[in-house]
């Protein structure tokens, strides 16, 4: 019979600063050493060898100067093409948008 033994070792790896002290913030107001949260994602990554990461939801600059320009085309209603009840109407309207 095989016995593991859960032997705990120190790891050494960069972190950004202001990364670890708030991550160590959150975790000390919720109870929890840093290193157990660390542990914690560790195994979760190696039980289902995935990575979840989540992003704030926030768009770059050109993207969004090209997203208000739009808004104030529609706003004012320019480069917006009306409702077409069929296909052929579509089609219609766009060859003679040529």
């Amino acid at each position: 019979m095989n016995t593991v033994t859960n032997k705990k070792i120190a790891a050494s790896f960069k972190l950004d600063r202001e990364v670890k002290e708030q991550a160590q913030l959150i975790a000390k107001d919720m109870g929890l050493p840093l290193g157990t949260l660390v542990n914690a994602y560790l195994k979760q990554f190696v039980r289902t060898k995935e990575v979840h990461l989540t992003l704030p939801n926030t768009i770059n600059a050109d993207a969004d100067a090209r997203l208000q320009t739009a808004v104030a085309d529609l706003k004012r209603g320019k480069n917006v093409s009306p409702a077409f009840s069929d296909a052929s109407t579509a089609v219609a309207a766009l060859r003679a948008w040529k």
